[in-house]
């Protein structure tokens, strides 16, 4: 077993919690390339997983990684699957989709590899990699994330498109050169938002000048429209991203404690 430690003059213990840390398990490939995922178990298990997809502006890197900013739930017992997707320039936003849900159906295979119960797995993410996880919520049980886009069509209110619209060079960077609005509405997750799906809470600053407040305000009212349990907490002041964040993961090991671990 391996000790979680924050060197603040080397001497913090993060959360006091020691975990278990297995490196580049391979979920898929394809163009001669390993899709991987870490494996972070805390010493004591308590049988559930959260899928952690790890992308920023639809990036994945290895370093990106960080055990102790999800000291929170490797606290209460959570084992915690860091998916690495492909990224963006390299391949298009669909692509990267694509990837996220390969590894959902490798989980929901081999989960019990880690002790874990496939039909019990949470889902989180960090903007891009909330993009991710709502693209996936149909496979988890429960759903806690952070400051997501959801919906390409409208971003910062009724018919304004993200990004200036389909073809202007920042859409056209992330989904390929070939950008309309079924594709945008494809990669939208408020699409997928139907009955039945498990409980999800979003967490989103109101000062977010990257993904407005806006996204989350109507992925949540569609939540409710279908009679999904769901909430949204807003952080007063908080950017896209903010120092400190790690903290506020309480509220997402809070989220599967009530919705995950009781269910």
């Amino acid at each position: 077993m391996k000790k979680v430690v924050l060197c603040v003059l080397c001497a913090a213990v993060l959360w006091g919690q020691d975990y278990k840390r297995t490196e580049d398990v391979v979920y898929a490939r394809k163009h001669g390339m390993a899709l991987t995922m870490d494996v972070i178990q805390p010493a004591q298990a308590n049988g559930y997983g959260v899928v952690l997809m790890v992308s920023a502006t639809w990036r994945s890197k290895k370093e990106d990684i960080r055990p102790q900013l999800y000291g929170k739930l490797l606290d209460k017992g959570y084992t915690v699957f860091a998916v690495l997707p492909s990224s963006q320039q390299r391949f298009f936003l669909q692509e990267v989709v694509a990837d996220s849900k390969l590894a959902m159906q490798f989980l929901k295979k081999e989960a019990k590899r880690w002790n874990v119960d496939p039909q019990q797995l949470g889902l989180t993410g960090f903007s891009a990699g909330c993009h991710l996880a709502l693209m996936n919520i149909e496979q988890a049980k429960a759903t806690a994330c952070f400051f997501p886009p959801v919906d390409f069509l409208n971003w910062t209110g009724e018919g304004q498109m993200a990004f200036g619209g389909p073809g202007s060079a920042v859409v056209q960077g992330i989904m390929g050169p070939k950008v309309d609005q079924t594709l945008m509405e494809k990669l939208s997750p408020v699409g997928l938002v139907k009955a039945g799906l498990g409980p999800v809470l979003l967490v989103h600053g109101d000062a977010d000048k990257l993904v407005p407040l806006y996204q989350s305000e109507r992925y949540v009212e569609k939540l409710k429209q279908a009679g999904v349990k769901s909430k949204l907490t807003v952080m007063p002041g908080k950017p896209h991203g903010w120092p400190g964040i790690e903290k506020d993961l309480e509220l997402v090991a809070d989220w599967f404690e009530e919705n995950l671990k009781s269910q």
